[in-house]
């Protein structure tokens, strides 16, 4: 076989108009010499120009050596990082599930260098086909996730998963509980789960606020409106522990008001609960508003309200409503119907913008619409 002429440094003629080109990138981690190669078509000129390029790429950092780890040891060692972030441990034990039944038995024995993005769409589509397509998603976040930060450790050069093809997930339009239906529930529900579907139904609170909800956090005056201070939520840890964390990322809270007849039922709910530890000296003011032990000490697990709700339901005989939907989306659709502005909504919700609001809710604003052009057009068109 006849060697490659060199026509320039870095540069070799393998026949007449096809150049490989050559740039080092060093000495790898184990001490092994590294370098990338390219073909390029056409003049030597055009060859010089690439490997200037490919050169710039390599200072950049865009372009790395190919790496012995396996992709199976670069999500492992992701996974650590990201905990050690203070990542949730529910998002943890999530991902780590993932990882185990679904990247490592596929790919996780290939190096990272080597998984493309074709590799990714064909282990996509083979899912797609026993899977729904919003797990397909979760497969999808865990890859980029991990080939992103790989990146970032210059373990590859480029993230193959940015150009992967996730199906379409089809959201179902949220819609909330009834009047009717929340009010059966309220009225069959014992003293203190009534007082938790009330608190969540005029706020809009998630599962894990409620349970975090502290004495502390309230502003219950004897009349008028009060005040709800999110600043914690309950979430379920290992070992079937209820975890405190702040309930943002950043630790800002959120301020809720409250309407008269919820502040006078949580003062109700309050009484109860001092009541029933009077000789023990009360309920402290750090105490949670919700729990299941005399003195308030333990919060509530979510999981719990879920299923004391579907006990609820099947008791009164109403099927298929979750707690989300009786009570997040009961309020959120309730708001927006109406007529409160989409900004004052996102901030009871605790959405982070208003657009959030817009994606989940915009079905509901069309009635809203109409109204809005049949006010403008009777503006416009009154006559004297």
């Amino acid at each position: 076989m006849t060697k490659p002429l060199r026509r320039a440094q870095g540069i070799y003629e393998l026949e007449p108009g096809a150049f490989k080109i050559v740039v080092s990138l060093g000495r790898s981690d184990e001490g092994r010499y590294q370098q990338q190669a390219r073909v390029v078509r056409g003049s030597l000129r055009d060859a010089k120009a690439a490997r200037a390029r490919l050169l710039t790429e390599a200072d950049d950092g865009t372009v790395v050596g190919r790496s012995s780890a396996t992709f199976g040891a670069v999500l492992d060692r992701w996974l650590e990082h990201i905990e050690g972030l203070g990542r949730s441990p529910t998002t943890i034990a999530a991902y780590r599930t993932i990882v185990q039944h679904h990247l490592k038995p596929a790919l996780g024995a290939r190096p990272v260098s080597t998984i493309t993005t074709l590799d990714l769409d064909t282990l996509y589509s083979k899912i797609a086909r026993v899977r729904k397509p919003s797990t397909v998603a979760k497969i999808h976040v865990v890859a980029r996730g991990a080939l992103k930060q790989a990146v970032r450790w210059r373990i590859i050069g480029r993230n193959p998963a940015l150009d992967a093809s996730v199906p379409a997930i089809r959201r179902p339009e949220p819609t909330g509980a009834t009047v009717e239906e929340l009010r059966r529930l309220l009225d069959a529900a014992e003293d203190d789960f009534a007082t938790i579907l009330l608190v969540a139904a005029t706020t809009g609170m998630r599962r894990g606020e409620l349970c975090g909800l502290t004495w502390s956090a309230l502003e219950l005056p004897k009349a008028g409106n009060g005040v709800a201070t999110i600043r914690q939520v309950v979430i379920h840890g290992p070992d079937d522990r209820a975890l405190v964390r702040p309930s943002t990322k950043t630790g800002r809270s959120r301020r809720i008001s409250l309407d008269p007849a919820t502040v006078a039922e949580l003062r109700v709910h309050r009484a109860r609960c001092r009541a029933a530890v009077k000789e023990w000296g009360g309920v402290a003011p750090d105490a949670f508003v919700f729990s299941p032990v005399p003195g308030n000490s333990h919060p509530y697990q979510p999981h719990t309200v879920t299923q004391r709700f579907a006990r609820l339901c099947a008791r009164v005989g109403i099927e298929g409503l979750s707690f989300h939907r009786a009570t997040r989306h009961f309020a959120a659709t309730q708001l927006i119907a109406g007529g409160v502005d989409v900004r004052t909504v996102a901030g009871r919700l605790g959405h982070s913008r208003a657009s959030v609001t817009l994606d989940v809710y915009a079905h509901l604003l069309v009635e809203n619409d109409e109204s809005a052009a049949e006010f403008l057009g009777s503006i416009v068109t009154r006559r004297g």
